[in-house]
């Protein structure tokens, strides 16, 4: 019974990775992931500029 279920996970598994609708999903997560970087280290610049102003 386990290596049916572990099969049928596999092969679902296969298939959802192939998708194109997951492949959308995933790109844009890591758009996401990016533009979050983006405005963190825009953030961390202003920050940096404040202090050198205010020295």
């Amino acid at each position: 019974m386990f290596k049916l279920v572990a099969a049928s996970a596999a092969v679902l598994s296969i298939f959802i990775l192939n998708s194109k609708q997951y492949h959308i999903f995933v790109q844009h997560r890591l758009n996401s992931v990016e533009d979050y970087k983006l405005v963190q280290a825009e953030v961390a610049a202003e920050e940096l500029a404040k202090r050198n102003r205010d020295s």
